[in-house]
């Protein structure tokens, strides 16, 4: 339901700048890498020189802004693709953030593969940065962040690294939440509204912060993380939602259920789906070796 998100080269004056950057991963190969000013699209193809499946990778952005006072100023980010989630997850974009998109006339997101990145295989990612261009003079970016099917992991920016351990932490405790609460709702044999009481019983859930596994994690951003993926799924959830009568259901592009079975079996997938999700993490560990 929820989905997971080059190099270069300073853009001075709207040049179009190409550059080539080894990455500091050993096992990635850049094929190519560069930044469009007038798309305002950064873009890196790469390569898995491993012998292991990647299961996540991050990308260090760092930006030259100009303030427009006269002063130019460096921002450094990131951005972060997980297929942890694979089949379920969606390489970290949402369908209402693709129509989002389309409706404001962004380009869509590159296609990624559904799945773990196999070794010798080679993907293309890119990022828009539309919404700072009038401020933006440059952009250089990298893979800073690689983590693989083994449990082990390349990384050279310790943000990103930490993030995704994060965020799959946060993930996996929301899923299991999830579940909880589903199969709560699928033991009410006579409730005819299951999803009905799934979205309240969500609602009511995300009040209910967990522990982070290190002190040092807890905090707002943890709480705005669980809070978010909780939501994430009740949108889906409410999109899905069986039509009552006088009611109305925004169901996007999705079509509600015709009946209550309809509706038990989709909660019981959507159950299903999350326990595999958490088996998978649970198999990775959570905890990551840095290769050297």
């Amino acid at each position: 339901m929820k989905y997971v998100n080059t190099c270069l080269f300073v853009i001075l004056l709207g040049m179009i700048a190409q550059s080539q950057e080894l990455s500091n991963i050993k096992r990635i190969k850049i094929i190519s890498s560069g930044y469009d000013p007038q798309s305002h699209i950064a873009k890196i193809i790469f390569r898995n020189d491993s012998t292991k499946d990647i299961t996540a990778f991050g990308i260090s952005v760092t930006m030259s802004i100009d303030t427009k006072d006269g002063a130019f100023a460096e921002q450094h980010g990131d951005w972060i693709r997980d297929f942890i989630r694979t089949p379920a997850f969606d390489a970290g974009i949402s369908e209402a953030d693709v129509r989002a998109r389309k409706k404001d006339g962004i380009p869509p997101h590159p296609e990624l593969p559904n799945r773990p990145i196999h070794p010798g295989e080679t993907v293309e990612d890119s990022q828009d940065f539309s919404y700072i261009q009038q401020y933006l003079t440059g952009v250089v970016i990298r893979v800073g962040t690689v983590l693989y099917s083994d449990g082990t992991a390349e990384a050279d920016n310790a943000g990103s690294y930490e993030r995704l351990l994060l965020g799959r932490e946060i993930d996996t405790k929301a899923a299991r939440r999830s579940v909880e609460i589903v199969q709560k709702a699928l033991a009410r044999k006579h409730d005819p509204h299951p999803m009905s009481f799934t979205i309240e019983e969500l609602e009511r859930a995300k009040a209910e912060v967990p522990a982070a596994a290190r002190p040092e994690d807890a905090g707002e951003g943890f709480t705005i993380a669980w809070t978010g993926i909780l939501n994430e799924t009740i949108r889906e959830l409410r999109s899905r939602e069986i039509k009552r009568p006088g009611g109305k259901t925004d169901t996007g592009d999705k079509q509600p259920f015709k009946n209550l079975k309809e509706e038990r079996n989709f909660l019981a997938d959507f159950a299903s789906t999350e326990k595999e999700y958490i088996d998978r993490y649970a198999k990775q560990g959570g905890l990551w070796k840095i290769d050297k």
